[in-house]
């Protein structure tokens, strides 16, 4: 192209962007304005050359926008990507116009980004019809909201076509999830719930106005129940365009109507059900009602006695005309009454007119006829056990918690060398004033834990003043035997049984274990002690010894003696005289040979957190293998610089296991510990095979000695 094209072009293109009816902004990679069109000009009012070189961000964009508009255009150059966006820009009046912008990505000779250019479409018309449009949807969800909790609109054909947000978010739904789908696919009622509110639907479209009550799912695995409205919604011409329904939430009123329901059913079932009548009387004592299965007893059917005079009806009973005026008096009274052969338990009082005055009588009366001889039986039971009892030397008391005294029996009385009416007025526990004042609380408590259900039963022993005033072991149980209809204990049976001989032969027994067991600690203290005089004298010989090899040798015997007297110590200062903390046996055990042999190298242990008991003939022996493992650890683990050493004791597998390892210089060459011929060896391996256990020796880079023994056998108890 020759120059003069070319200037013919470039002068073309000006009058282009002259022309051009849209915005044209170039702006340089930091945002700063290179170049405005002419129309950007007349749109806004900024002329180009008091915005050239100015922050676009910071000069034509609202206040609120500008950081967040910069990130956007920061990220454009980074991705290099064509962008279309909408935004504000502020005119030279201070008014706002929403631009329509697309950006264009522009690069330098290199290819690097340069900056943006953008060209922009005035859409600020659209946009502002666009938010009203929206303002007004939002003003009428708000009114269909504000109006009806629970409502929706739905198309002739039962398409969804709103909601109130409410019923949405009781379902856990989105509009976008509902608006458009029939609603035969919305999982809120039940099949057969939904078939009608299609019915109602159909109804609704033909221009009725229908109500129903629904039952529908509110949340997951949560129903309510619903009083639903649905009718036409018309358009300006009067045509039904769609079907509005309402709903309003009676489940508070469902839920008391099923429960009074329930009430009555209930009702129905214990009257038909039970043997018992329920039975009213008016002021004149005339039958208002009469139901209940107990009427069968005395050959009446249900009703058949309403209109008769319970006094003229009953007069054969004893009190009847006296206990119905006691009722109208206001009283409430409970007793037996016989009819015939039949026995019942009257329960009646006054009912009254809703102006709060007696208008008759209303009661209950159940038939106790097979519970009396029930209770007679029993009691010719309760005789038979009380004969049974004496012939075994033990005997009966009774306790009737609805009076004011217990009974004992004879045999009770006799017990004591007391006579049976001394016994008759003693408070109302078991013999609560002669028991000792050491074993009074002890004994009520048991008792009144067994009353309120706090214990199984009822045992306790105890001792009670005999009538001479002496003090004598019983072994005291008992059972309630009758409750009232709540629960209430009414009735209690119990036994008492001489164990005066037996307890102070246990007193005696125990007596004697206590003296044998502060005889077992004198010993183990005497022979602490013994060897302790051993020890001191192995130490005197040892530093009067002109021979290396005696004083090693009282060396060795003094550390051997020392594992046995931690043994008696730990025995003699336990609260156990069978038995050591054997981990804590094997602590002070190591920490007294370090100590001497002048803590040469490091030890460690590794000890179990929770104790280990061990009785005293297996302690000794392991204490006596640890003593010589770790006397060789100390002695031929380190020739030249002290090194390292691990005491390490565990459960494994079912045993005992004791380790030993150190990272000496091992064995010496042809060493066996299992037929070496000294003294220390031949110790070990007896020792190990009195234990029933394993020795194990491994020597390289070290020496690793490990003994593995079965824990002791609990004891056997004789009963066992």
């Amino acid at each position: 192209m020759s120059a003069s094209e070319e200037d013919e072009s470039a002068e073309f293109g000006k009058k282009v962007l002259a022309a051009a009816p849209v915005l044209i902004v170039h702006l340089d990679r930091s945002g700063a304005i290179r170049y405005v069109n002419p129309h950007f000009e007349r749109l806004t009012g900024h002329r180009a050359e008091a915005v050239r070189g100015a922050d676009w961000f910071a000069t034509l964009l609202p206040a609120r926008d500008g950081a967040q508009i910069r990130a956007l255009f920061h990220r454009f150059l980074a991705e290099a990507r064509t962008q279309s966006v909408v935004n504000p820009i502020v005119t030279r009046a201070g008014d706002e116009l929403e631009i329509e912008w697309t950006n264009e990505l522009l690069r330098d000779a290199e290819d690097r980004p340069s900056g943006v250019l953008s060209f922009g479409r005035d859409v600020t018309e659209r946009v502002r019809a666009e938010r009203t449009v929206r303002a007004i949807a939002q003003r009428q969800r708000g009114i269909l909201d504000g109006a009806f909790a629970l409502a929706g609109i739905f198309d002739l054909d039962g398409n969804m076509l709103d909601a109130t947000q409410t019923r949405l978010d009781m379902a856990g739904l989105r509009r976008e999830d509902v608006i458009g789908r029939p609603f035969t696919e919305l999982a809120w009622l039940a099949d057969a719930e939904q078939r009608k509110f299609m019915a109602m639907h159909a109804r609704a479209r033909r221009g009725e106005v229908v109500r129903e009550e629904f039952r529908a799912l509110v949340a997951p695995d949560t129903f309510a129940d619903f009083e639903v409205v649905a009718g036409p919604l018309r358009d300006e011409t009067g045509a039904i365009e769609a079907v509005f329904a309402s709903a309003v939430d009676i489940t508070e009123r469902k839920t008391a109507e099923r429960a009074a329901h329930r009430a009555a059913g209930l009702l129905r079932a214990v009257v038909d059900g039970a043997p018992a009548i329920l039975f009213a009387l008016d002021r004149d004592g005339v039958f208002t009602l009469s139901e209940g299965r107990g009427l069968r007893m005395l050959g009446k059917r249900p009703g058949a006695s309403v209109g008769t005079s319970a006094l003229d009806l009953y007069r054969d009973v004893p009190g009847a005309a006296d206990t119905f005026r006691r009722a109208l008096a206001g009283e409430q009274i409970l007793q037996v009454a016989r009819v015939g052969a039949c026995e019942f338990e009257v329960v009646l009082g006054p009912s009254f007119a809703p102006d709060g005055q007696i208008d008759g009588v209303i009661g209950v009366a159940f038939d106790i006829t097979a519970r009396s001889a029930a209770l007679d039986a029993r009691r010719d039971s309760e005789e038979r056990l009380r004969l049974a009892l004496a012939a075994s030397g033990q005997c009966m008391w009774e306790l009737d918690l609805r009076g004011p005294s217990p009974r004992y029996s004879a045999d009770t009385a006799r017990l004591l060398d007391y006579d049976p009416g001394d016994l008759a007025d003693r408070a109302p526990e078991p013999l609560a004033a002669l028991v000792h004042p050491d074993d009074r609380e002890r004994s009520a408590g048991a008792f009144h834990a067994y009353l309120v259900g706090a214990s199984p039963g009822y045992a306790a022993e105890y001792r009670v003043r005999t009538r001479s005033g002496a003090w004598k072991w019983i072994f005291s149980t008992g059972q309630i035997v009758e409750r009232d209809p709540s629960g209430r204990p009414l009735r209690v049976l119990g036994t008492h049984q001489d164990i005066d001989a037996r307890k102070h032969a246990e007193l005696q027994t125990a007596a004697a274990l206590r003296e044998k067991e502060t005889l077992l600690r004198e010993v183990h203290h005497r022979v602490k002690n013994n060897l302790q005089i051993i020890f001191s004298l192995l130490h005197f010989q040892a530093k009067k010894a002109s021979a290396p090899a005696v004083a090693a040798a009282c060396a060795d015997i003094r550390r051997r003696l020392l594992a046995m007297n931690l043994v008696h110590d730990k025995l003699y200062r336990s609260s156990s005289l069978a038995s050591v903390d054997f981990g804590d046996y094997v602590r002070s055990l190591v920490g007294a040979l370090a100590s001497s042999f002048e803590s040469r190298g490091a030890l460690r242990l590794d000890l179990p957190a929770a104790p280990l008991e061990l009785p005293s003939e297996v302690a000794l022996p392991a204490g006596m293998i640890l003593c010589e493992l770790v006397a060789n650890v100390y002695k031929y683990a380190w020739p030249g610089a002290p090194g390292s050493a691990r005491v390490g004791l565990s459960l494994e597998a079912g045993e005992i296991a004791l380790v030993v390892e150190d990272d000496g210089v091992g064995l010496p060459a042809g060493l066996d510990p299992h037929s070496a011929d000294s003294f220390g060896w031949q110790l070990v391996r007896t020792l190990v095979a009195q234990l029933g256990g394993r020795f194990e020796l491994v020597s390289g880079g070290g020496t690793r000695a490990r003994v593995t023994f079965p824990p002791p056998a609990p004891p056997v108890s004789p009963s066992e």
